[in-house]
Order: structure tokens, then C-alpha cells, then sequence
């Protein structure tokens, strides 16, 4: 079972993690006193602004996936090439 599970985290962006992104993220993080039963009824418990505050961190903070990292500037072009049609 651990073999499959560090297999399938490989090809994550949690692959793309170290200790010290890891260790800001924790930092970034703790401003917003999040507790287990924040985060599993957040709805409930924070308001739209809050989530939304904390997606943006979560993706300031940690590694995305480089595959979509790379097909962002294709995407661009492409848009850019369509609207100058």
C-alpha cells in the first residue's frame, strides 16, 4: 500500500514539495486558526470571502501541477492569436 501511495503522489504537484514550501505554507496558514472541524464544515463556518482567501493562498503558497502551469501560456497564445482574427 505504500508503494502505491508514494507511486500515485509522484504524479501530483505535492511532488513538487519540500520542507521549507511545506513549512510556509504552515506558517502562511496559521493566521487562520483553521481546526478539522473548520475545514470539514466550512461552509458552515467561514463565509465566501474567508474560502476564498484561503484558496488564494493555497495557491500562492504550494506547487501547482506543471502541466497545467505549461498549457496556461499555450492557452494565452492561443486566445491572443483567435481575438487578433
Amino acid at each position: 500500500m505504500c508503494t502505491q501511495t508514494l507511486k500515485y503522489l509522484s504524479k501530483t504537484p505535492c511532488s513538487r514539495q519540500n520542507p521549507e514550501i511545506v513549512k510556509e505554507f504552515l506558517t502562511t496558514m496559521k493566521p487562520h486558526k483553521l481546526t478539522k472541524s473548520m475545514v470539514e464544515e466550512s461552509e458552515e463556518r467561514l463565509s465566501e470571502e474567508q474560502i476564498e482567501e484561503l484558496i488564494h493562498t493555497v495557491a500562492d503558497v504550494l506547487p501547482g501541477d506543471p502541466e497545467q502551469e505549461n498549457a496556461a501560456p499555450a492557452d494565452a497564445e492561443m486566445e491572443e492569436a483567435v481575438q487578433q482574427s
